[in-house]
């Protein structure tokens, strides 16, 4: 069975920030953009982003976007 698509997505942001490429404090691009750089819908890009979020990897800010936390960089997250 094919691994859904937000979680495809979340392992390529996971695996950005293990491989150094996303640091803390760094912004992600927005939904919209995130949708169209990987040609999925907003929809899968929301499931991505509230998984991180769910597992302290990132955190979203309203009118500012979505953060690498220092959780993520630590390892403390549910990588």
């Amino acid at each position: 069975m094919p691994r859904p698509l937000y979680r495809s997505l979340r392992e390529a942001i996971v695996q950005s920030i293990r491989d150094g490429r996303l640091r803390p404090g760094d912004r992600l691009p927005t939904e919209r953009d995130l949708a169209r750089g990987c040609g999925v819908s907003r929809i899968t890009v929301r499931a991505a982003l509230a998984g991180l979020a769910r597992d302290k990897l990132v955190a979203r800010r309203t009118r500012i976007g979505t953060i690498i936390t220092q959780d993520a960089a630590r390892g403390d997250g549910d990588v």
